[in-house]
């Protein structure tokens, strides 16, 4: 599944086009799998398809191409999508994916070992979401294995999902944004009306069963420790 942040999505825009690359992850350990994805919108945020595909590089730390080669849209759609298999030996540190069709975009992601974490997050948001509702609300909270609150910043990625659509291709992800945990909590909030403005002619979150996919990357206040969960329990009906 796909989730953004805004350091490893970036975007390009020339002649009416605006081609983006994105990362299922931020954060991944060696032997994982980068799932990513690129595709292009023009200037009415309508889907470009990209006939001939498009070409993928993805450079390690030191700078050396790791991984070359075409990712193709399935069945006719506009979103193309790919994976590489880290090595169990991948250096650690950032990585490049540079994406190649009507514009070229690159993003980055992290390969880091793993830490066993020191702490738990948990996001709650409302359970249901009507087509009267105009914000949606929740909180995140983070409480170290010993039970004091963590202190510190989390991450915040809102999407739309919906398994039984055409062309199903994962969440879509159209908002990010961040917070800081006061006594162990910090709160979100979704505007409905950028959420459907940002969706036009690509989602229709309304049509059942459609969930608000909500990911959170949280990281304590001495940067030691991240930790990431993910909801999908509210509902749009």
């Amino acid at each position: 599944k796909f989730e953004l942040k805004m350091n490893n999505l970036l975007s390009t825009t020339a002649k009416g086009y605006k081609t983006y690359v994105q990362t299922d992850k931020p954060i991944y350990k060696p032997g994982q799998t980068v799932r990513f994805r690129g595709f292009t919108v023009d200037a009415t945020l309508k889907g470009v398809e990209e006939r001939d595909g498009m070409s993928v590089s993805i450079l390690n730390p030191d700078n050396i191409e790791v991984f070359a080669g075409k990712i193709l849209a399935a069945d006719r759609g506009m979103i193309h999508q790919g994976e590489f298999v880290l090595a169990e030996e991948a250096k650690l540190g950032n990585y490049q994916i540079i994406l190649k069709g009507k514009r070229t975009v690159q993003c980055s992601f992290s390969v880091k070992e793993y830490v066993l974490p020191q702490f738990s997050a948990k996001i709650q948001g409302p359970g249901d979401i009507g087509k009267e509702d105009t914000v949606v609300r929740g909180k995140i909270s983070a409480n170290y294995t010993y039970g004091k609150p963590v202190e510190g910043k989390v991450n915040l990625k809102f999407a739309v999902d919906n398994k039984s659509q055409q062309n199903y291709s994962g969440p879509y992800y159209f908002k990010e944004t961040t917070a800081t945990l006061v006594r162990g909590s910090a709160k979100w909030e979704v505007d409905i009306g950028e959420l459907t403005g940002s969706m036009k002619n690509r989602f229709n979150p309304w049509c059942t069963p459609t969930v608000l996919v909500v990911a959170a990357t949280v990281s304590d206040e001495n940067g030691g420790s991240i930790v990431e969960e993910v909801d999908s329990s509210t509902k749009f009906s």
